[in-house]
């Protein structure tokens, strides 16, 4: 975490290999979610077991299933309106 002048930030475009990456709120949890399944290796190789399964249970987060139901139950229970 750190503040810079405004205009002296570097984008998405502007990260180079090797950079570290702080993803926040959704995203973060996603992104954590994959890389902790899609990269298991490599990441048992720097991070210890329970934080690579914590990391992988994230997963359970960012299931759209519950809002899909809770949806579905909104729009079964409204009246349609037609022409």
């Amino acid at each position: 975490m750190g503040l810079t002048d405004k205009g002296n930030y570097i984008t998405a475009g502007g990260a180079k290999p090797g950079d570290k990456l702080i993803l926040t709120k959704s995203a973060g949890i996603e992104g954590t979610a994959i890389l902790a399944s899609d990269r298991e290796q490599q990441l048992a190789k720097v991070l210890d077991a329970e934080m690579l399964d914590n990391a992988k249970k994230f997963y359970s987060q960012i299931s759209v299933v519950k809002d899909a139901l809770t949806a579905f139950k909104l729009v079964a229970s409204t009246p349609c309106m037609t022409n």
